[in-house]
């Protein structure tokens, strides 16, 4: 479904934000390099909320860092610029969707524990056929993959939470549920909303095709990789077992990636973990 037909399926208008300057801004700061501490704090410094939110992102326990941060220049010091950007974006999800938080019968907590876990999948699996890709790049892809939700969520309130809430208990598949429903999906929305932001193709890629397991996330590395994720995210949620991974980790990214049980324990215990503490 092209971009006209999915705004007309929203009724002509589909809610995606517009990145906010200083957003805008760090991203350039950061691409262009030759840029210190002091200027990128004194950036996100221009959004007061924005940098608490941040802040306590860095303090959390997706990070886990041994001596809480108190500034923005003191987060980039200790995470790296490029760390700092993925934080920052977090940080931005959250306060742009803020308003889910009035959907009846929806606990949008959850929504946002899956994308943080998966960004943290992202980086703690193996990142085997992945050369060129960073761990920053993974942070995004990880953190962005399901943003075609949150819009979702966002534009059809109850209607969307309603039908996740249906995906759940019956254990159908997302995305022909919404096609059904809806006629459109996240994957196409998502894909969407990383052409607005101008993301990165790769993350473009990912938002569309992670839920495609027999077609491209069965040939794509990047795209398989963070087809695991979901699928080691879902597992946790669910409280699957890790010694019946080849029941719950799709095929096609499977027999692609053919990460071991042995490089998946780790990171699946810590998945565990981490989504039992607070983000």
């Amino acid at each position: 479904m092209d971009p006209q037909a999915i705004l007309q399926r929203l009724g002509g208008k589909l809610n995606i934000p517009s990145l906010p300057e200083v957003i805008v801004r760090m991203n350039e700061m950061i691409e262009g390099g030759d840029v210190c501490m002091a200027d990128l704090g004194a950036e996100l410094a221009k959004d007061p909320p924005l940098a608490a939110k941040a802040l306590r992102i860095a303090n959390s326990a997706y990070y886990a860092l041994q001596v809480p941060v108190v500034s923005i220049e003191h987060a980039a010091s200790v995470l790296g610029m490029r760390s700092l950007k993925a934080m920052v974006m977090q940080a931005l999800v959250l306060d742009l969707f803020k308003g889910l938080e009035k959907i009846p019968g929806f606990e949008p907590r959850e929504l946002w524990k899956r994308s943080v876990l998966a960004s943290r999948v992202a980086v703690d699996l193996p990142r085997r056929g992945l050369p060129g890709v960073s761990l920053d790049d993974l942070l995004l892809c990880g953190l962005l993959h399901d943003i075609g939700e949150f819009v979702l969520y966002d534009h059809l309130g109850e209607e969307y939470a309603t039908l996740r809430d249906q995906v759940d208990s019956t254990g159908e598949a997302l995305v022909p549920a919404e096609m059904r429903a809806l006629g459109l999906s996240h994957v196409q929305v998502g894909a969407l909303v990383a052409q607005r932001w101008t993301l990165p193709r790769s993350i473009s890629k990912v938002a569309e095709f992670h839920h495609d397991i027999g077609g491209v996330a069965a040939r794509n590395p990047l795209v398989a990789h963070i087809a695991y994720c979901d699928a080691i995210v879902d597992a946790v949620r669910g409280g699957q077992r890790m010694r019946n991974f080849e029941d719950w980790i799709p095929r096609g990214p499977r027999e692609l990636l053919e990460y071991t049980e042995k490089e998946l324990d780790p990171v699946f215990t810590a998945a565990q973990a981490l989504w039992n503490d607070p983000v």
